[in-house]
């Protein structure tokens, strides 16, 4: 626990659990256990034995249990490796929606840090998918607002977030200024600089400067001005791009696949989604690559990927799909061989027994996750 408090670059007392009474005391192992237990994997998708709602419960009673017993514990407890990106989603909802105690072990400023940490540990479209939640639960206070637009206006992948998630960075920037105020600061962005008034100027200071490291003013107020929905006088390479693929499918070559694919479904109906892999394949992420390769193979489209980038369960998972050639054999006996030889232990003898029944191809939502992970456990003790 100190080792985690002092990751978030706090200090931390020499007795951590002295303000508990014996009875918190005692119960937070268990808490803790259970936690841990269901924060490392429980997702918000049904199994094959349990609904969507069950999943959630079961998930909502283990966070309230650990939060009630000890709030600092809980939040550094999201921190450790394992933990859903759902949970840590979770688990900033509730730190901000609710006020801190009085006799809590964290000043507000370290609590702060934690979450801020914790969304960092977050990929983009989960961070957007976070906002939407506060907007959701009506989540709004002054330390939510301020987390939304520092996370937000201070994104080094702003540019690109604008066009790949345009509708959800707009609505959390709206969700956290408020109607009135995003609308004048999109009224006061569509104008230059130079015939700003004063005001007008300082109501950009207050809501999106102060947000913005000096050099990036410009960058960022593009950005937000075309989230916003204003696409005249573009100078960024991606939203120029976007605002000219709607005329000229090919001026989109740069855009992100489901860009170009959601820009041709609207405005190019003489091309294909086979057009719109064969433009952008050089720009898919390394998921992408693994994960188009039917919808590829379909429309006669070359996209490489490399197996080293994808985890065991993921490639039992496209073997199941695609096949198990050659090169994802080898990628799978090296993981597993290179996993076995950092295990702390070893076993004399083991045995397998890998069940095949229905429940392990798993519900729609995970489709052949229960049977992938059960054999690339087994290539790993084998190993």
């Amino acid at each position: 626990m100190q080792a985690l408090m002092q990751s978030t670059n706090t200090l931390v007392r020499p007795t951590p659990l002295a303000h508990l009474s014996d009875e918190q005391r005692e119960l937070l192992p268990l808490a803790f256990g259970t936690f841990l237990d269901a924060a490392a994997t429980a997702t918000n998708r049904a199994t094959f034995y349990n609904s969507r709602e069950e999943q959630a419960a079961a998930l909502e009673t283990a966070h309230r249990d650990l939060q009630e017993i000890d709030r600092d514990v809980y939040a550094l407890a999201m921190l450790l490796p394992g933990v859903t990106d759902h949970s840590r989603q979770l688990g900033t909802i509730r730190l901000l929606r609710t006020p801190r105690p009085a006799d809590g072990l964290f000043t507000a400023e370290q609590e702060t840090a934690t979450v801020r940490a914790l969304v960092q540990t977050l990929p983009p479209q989960r961070i957007l998918k976070l906002f939407g939640m506060f907007r959701r639960e009506r989540v709004n206070n002054a330390r939510t607002r301020r987390l939304v637009l520092t996370t937000l206006l201070g994104a080094r992948g702003l540019e690109t977030w604008s066009v790949k998630y345009r509708r959800k960075l707009a609505a959390a920037l709206t969700h956290a200024w408020g109607r009135r105020t995003a609308s004048i600061v999109a009224s006061i962005l569509a104008k230059p600089e130079s015939v700003r008034t004063d005001a007008e100027r300082r109501i950009l200071r207050r809501n999106l400067h102060r947000f913005v490291d000096d050099g990036d003013v410009l960058r960022v107020e593009e950005c937000v001005r075309f989230a916003l929905g204003n696409e005249d006088e573009l100078t960024l390479r991606r939203l120029v791009a976007y605002r000219d693929a709607k005329t000229d499918f090919a001026r989109g070559k740069s855009l992100p696949y489901e860009v170009l694919e959601g820009l041709r479904s609207r405005y190019h109906a003489d091309k294909s989604s086979a057009d719109v892999l064969e433009l952008t394949k050089s720009n898919l992420t390394e998921g992408q690559r693994i994960g188009l390769q039917r919808k590829a193979a379909e429309a006669g489209v070359e996209v490489a990927f490399d197996p080293s980038r994808h985890d065991a369960v993921r490639l039992y998972v496209y073997a199941y799909e695609m096949g198990l050639d050659d090169s994802i054999r080898a990628e799978l006996v090296r993981k597993a061989e290179s996993t076995a030889a950092r295990l702390p232990v070893r076993f004399g003898h083991a045995a397998t027994l890998v069940d095949v029944s229905a429940s392990m191809v798993g519900h729609d939502t995970q489709y052949r996750r229960p049977i992938a992970t059960a054999l690339a456990l087994r290539d790993l003790l084998a190993a």
